[in-house]
């Protein structure tokens, strides 16, 4: 093989072509053309670095790209990085992006100082840490080109086969603008979380499929939450009236959705399904049907990564406190409402009955004794 010092001498006459940036060097290649891989990996951004050239691959190597490629001559070509002077074709990326006043740097083997273009420092983690290849590759669809496009260039200039597969995923908007700090609509997740829950958020994000965009709004948010509730309460109810809930299986339905295209929408709607059955059961008091719907919406909730009774999302803070709280003191009345029943005191159970609604606490009759709910959904 050519010494990689050599071949980006051969390929750059005059130690490279200038970015413009007086003394300092920029080396290029083209994503269907000219590409490199790095040999030592990335380590530790930006303490240890080492990028050098493996091969350099002739024009003809990479006409296979041209077969996806999302290129528009004039359009979008400089995605990620600066349009630097120098390039021979605008599709041209920074393998090596020149020495910068204020910015880190490291010496090469070529003799200009530098750090990495964007694509290659990508490249450059997912050898380190994934290897030459591996199965999933994520992005926002807005990366498709040139960014990703340069990444495969730069793997397959080595003989790697990088990703087997690409999702690429749609955005969060608001007022039909992708979320961005420089447009000013970007929300803070710490925000965000004072209004739901952080398995809440979760099970929003997961609402619309990965492809599809997604406009925030408020009512939308809170209308995920509840939906969320409303899988919590049933397995609350279910391990209150019935016993342990344990993960069982997934239905064939939702693994269904998962295999075509990582439907989640769809995966979901099996989830309230099940939901909805299960809750039938446990008020026709069938504790078994019930059950088993609990178990297989926690193994369904559990890939999810959003099971309600999973220890990750289990409410441990003060409000669960003061719910335990409450709980002692409503079933001391509701055992007060019981005792008039069974004396035929019914005016006596009723005004219990009335005084708790009042409070905003509603008691419901079941097979399986009374059951208290708060009015906006908690149940015990």
């Amino acid at each position: 093989m050519q010494n990689p010092s050599a071949a980006i001498q051969a390929a750059w006459p005059a130690s490279g072509t200038q970015d413009g940036r007086t003394g300092t060097v920029g080396v290029y290649a083209n994503s269907t053309s000219v590409a490199t891989k790095i040999n030592t990996p990335l380590v530790n951004i930006p303490q240890s670095l080492t990028v050098v050239t493996r091969e350099f691959i002739s024009d003809a190597s990479f006409q296979n790209l041209t077969d996806i490629t999302r290129y528009v001559p004039g359009v979008d070509v400089h995605q990620g990085e600066g349009v630097a002077t120098g390039k021979r074709d605008e599709r041209d990326f920074t393998l090596w992006k020149g020495e910068k006043p204020g910015e880190p740097s490291w010496p090469t083997p070529w003799g200009a100082r530098g750090r990495p273009g964007w694509h290659t420092e990508c490249v450059a983690m997912a050898h380190e840490y994934l290897g030459a290849a591996f199965d999933v590759h994520a992005g926002g669809m807005d990366l498709v080109f040139p960014h990703h496009e340069n990444e495969i260039a730069q793997a397959e200039a080595a003989g790697d086969p990088f990703a087997r597969f690409w999702l690429h995923n749609g955005w969060v908007t608001m007022g039909g603008e992708k979320m961005s700090k420089s447009l000013g609509n970007v929300l803070a997740i710490p925000a965000v979380l004072q209004r739901v829950r952080p398995a809440e958020l979760r099970y929003y994000l997961g609402s619309a499929h990965y492809r599809s965009m997604l406009e925030f709004s408020e009512t939308a948010l809170q209308d995920a939450a509840k939906a969320y509730v409303g899988i919590e309460d049933f397995l609350h109810r279910v391990r209150n009236r019935v016993g342990a809930v344990v993960a069982g299986e997934w239905t064939p339905k939702f693994a269904a959705a998962l295999d075509d295209d990582l439907s989640v929408p769809i995966a979901l709607a099996e989830v309230h399904a099940a939901r909805a059955e299960g809750n039938r059961a446990l008020d026709a008091g069938d504790h078994e049907t019930a059950l088993a719907h609990a178990m297989s919406i926690r193994a369904m909730m559990g890939i999810l990564g959003a099971d309600p009774l999973d220890e990750r999302w289990e409410s441990h803070d003060e409000t669960s406190a003061a719910m335990a709280a409450v709980d002692v003191l409503v079933q001391a009345e509701v055992q007060r409402r019981e005792d008039a029943r069974a004396r035929r005191d019914w005016a006596e159970a009723d005004a219990i009955r009335d005084r708790l609604k009042e409070a905003g606490i509603e008691v419901t009759d079941t097979g399986d004794g009374p059951q208290w709910a708060l009015l906006d959904g908690y149940t015990k």
